[in-house]
């Protein structure tokens, strides 16, 4: 439905394109229209050719791959324009470029199935393309019809400079997290190539908005063609330093940007994504609430019989984890479902627990205080006792600004934890350290490892940088669920099936079905066992499961895995690199306040 709306939005201004005119318009945004109008015919073209081979695809090698070639150039020519596109019309941009899963709308159970470029290189390498030819050529004529019309967005289109230079912004995060990874095209391999064509493409746009003597534009445009340099010199998708790239060239150029942008549009505060404030949550800080946070994260009170806290299950000397593949039911000997996840880096998540039912950190603390398994409280009996408790009231009375005597709420209760959780973000890794200037801080087997992280192991297209979890660029405001297919047990020989639905729970639809959110991995070395069962014990497990292509991959009947069931192809040395790396993500213990082995986090207990 919403591609049919897509294609009467195009085709309903081809007319009024025909009568566009550049009176009035500044310069810079005139040759921006310019420039589009000559990129977008070149697109069309190349979605043309596309479609012309599918309609020839039979099961013959040579139709095969000549219709990969004609993708790969199809892809290259929307990138660009992708950075205009993903902007200012995000929903026409997915006609093109969404991802080869179905989405989920609004509501749990409305969906888009998956459609554009993305899919059409899935099935074109499937066993059998020949087979989906039909759906193939479906999508390929949406892609062509789309184009063919695309010109008509620029009808009465006069961005604001603010709005250039965010669109820009934008894809410069795209090509550090997304295009060299292979995120938007794994099995054509094409992410350099085309990283290529949207520097390219957002350099030359940018060098009209840049004067004579702007000296720091000047500076900026040297460093998109010194990263387009490199690109152009070492374009081999396998072997491409993704490091050195992203270190030595993008995140220069990123800081360059953002005090660009910053020292001409006062309301903009931009960071590098490697800047511990780089999330606009962690801009904001409250040192009196979140020290009332602390306290109460230790507080035994809060639970139904008085014997857990938070830090009972979330142990700051295990990294705010329990160390166990699943912790016991309350007062009792049984099991909970799931495993006990880290906290740290909690708040870079849109949303909480594993299968995403809570929709932010109050949501779901609110949700373990009151929950029978977990706390066994309740909102009334929480607030009787700490409005019994003359410290407390004093306290809440100050963080709160509580006057005449107000009672202290459960809302008040879990915004003051949120507040303590939120700030278990430090980001002071050895990778870290190296990525902000310390040469020496990680080792070359950890460098090596996280190239192979970033591509052939392909880690970095659901664990996406800076939080290495499934916080999508580049607006870092929608978490990924996927369903990997992992085992009951860490027994990958004869594997059994793990029946736990996930995040079908919440958004019942067949897809859904055994799909987890995508955690976190800094301090994966210290947060074992692992998954949402706990069924790996280290991380040489968890490797020798994707490496074999998931559930899939083993043997078992996953059919709505969303994970590639080939295997990766990695040796024990490539494993062992990637291990290292991995290693390079742990936070020092004194980035929490104090020595986490030592526990000098100031435990409160009554």
């Amino acid at each position: 439905m919403r591609l049919s709306i897509i294609i009467l939005l195009f085709a309903g201004g081809t007319m009024a394109a025909a009568r566009w005119s550049n009176v009035g318009i500044p310069e810079p945004t005139n040759r921006t229209i310019v420039f589009l109008k000559t990129k977008i015919p070149a697109f069309y073209q190349s979605a043309k050719k596309l479609h012309e081979s599918i309609e020839r695809l039979n099961n013959d090698s040579v139709s095969i791959s000549d219709s990969k070639k004609l993708l790969k150039s199809c892809r290259l020519q929307y990138k660009k324009l992708s950075f205009w596109l993903e902007y200012f019309f995000p929903i026409q941009a997915q006609a093109y470029n969404s991802p080869a899963k179905f989405e989920v709308e609004n509501s749990s159970t409305e969906y888009e199935p998956p459609h554009g470029l993305q899919q059409i290189e899935s099935l074109l390498f499937s066993s059998n393309p020949a087979k989906s030819k039909n759906e193939i050529l479906e999508e390929a004529k949406i892609v062509m019809e789309s184009a063919r019309d695309m010109e008509s967005l620029l009808y009465h289109w006069t961005p604001s400079y603010d709005q250039v230079f965010e669109s820009i912004r934008l894809e410069l995060i795209r090509v550090m997290t997304l295009y060299p990874e292979g995120y938007d095209a794994p099995f054509l391999k094409s992410g350099i190539s085309e990283s290529i064509q949207s520097l390219e493409s957002i350099s030359e746009i940018f060098s009209y908005y840049v004067e004579h003597r702007d000296v720091a534009g000047k500076s900026i445009s040297r460093g998109l063609q010194h990263g387009i340099q490199y690109l152009q010199n070492h374009c081999e998708f396998e072997s491409f330093d993704r490091l050195k790239f992203l270190r030595d060239f993008m995140l220069p150029l990123d800081a360059g940007f953002n005090s660009y942008i910053n020292a001409r549009i006062p309301e903009r505060h931009y960071r590098s994504i490697f800047d511990r404030k780089f999330s606009a949550d962690s801009n904001s800080q409250n040192t009196a609430l979140e020290k009332l946070g602390n306290k109460l994260f230790f507080e035994k009170v809060l639970s139904g019989n008085q014997s857990r806290s938070c830090a009972s299950c979330h142990v700051p000397s295990k990294y705010f984890t329990d160390g166990l593949a699943k912790n016991f039911v309350l007062g009792k000997d049984s099991l909970l479902p799931r495993n006990t996840p880290t906290l740290i880096y909690a708040q870079h998540q849109s949303r909480q627990f594993w299968d995403g039912r809570a929709a932010s950190l109050k949501d779901q603390i609110k949700i373990v205080l009151t929950g029978n398994s977990e706390m066994n409280s309740s909102a009334g009996e929480i607030e009787e006792k700490l409005n019994n408790n003359l410290e407390y009231k004093k306290e809440f009375a100050k963080v709160f600004h509580l006057e005449n005597d107000k009672r202290i709420l459960m809302d008040q209760v879990c915004v003051a934890i949120a507040s303590f959780v939120s700030s278990l973000s430090p980001m002071q890794s050895n990778f870290d350290r190296y990525m902000t200037g310390n040469d020496q801080a990680i080792s070359t087997l950890q460098k090596k490892g996280f190239n192979l992280f970033a591509g052939k192991a392909q880690c970095a297209s659901c664990h996406f940088i800076p939080f290495f979890n499934g916080l999508i660029p580049p607006l870092y405001n929608r978490s990924e669920f996927e369903v990997l297919g992992v085992p009951a047990t860490s027994d990958l020989k004869n594997p059994s099936l793990d029946y736990d639905s996930g995040y079908y729970v919440v958004s019942p639809n067949w897809f859904n079905r055994g799909a987890f959110k995508t955690p976190t991995i800094r301090n994966i070395a210290r947060t074992g066992p692992y998954m949402h069962n706990g069924a790996f014990k280290s991380l040489d497990q968890v490797l020798e499961f994707y490496d074999k292509g998931g559930g899939l991959g083993i043997g078992l009947p996953v059919t709505n895995q969303t994970l590639p069931d080939k295997s990766l192809g990695l040796t024990d040395g490539e494993k062992k690199a990637v291990v290292a790396f991995l290693e390079s993500l742990t936070d020092p213990g004194q980035a929490f306040g104090g020595k986490i082995e030592g526990l000098h986090i100031q435990a409160h207990r009554k």
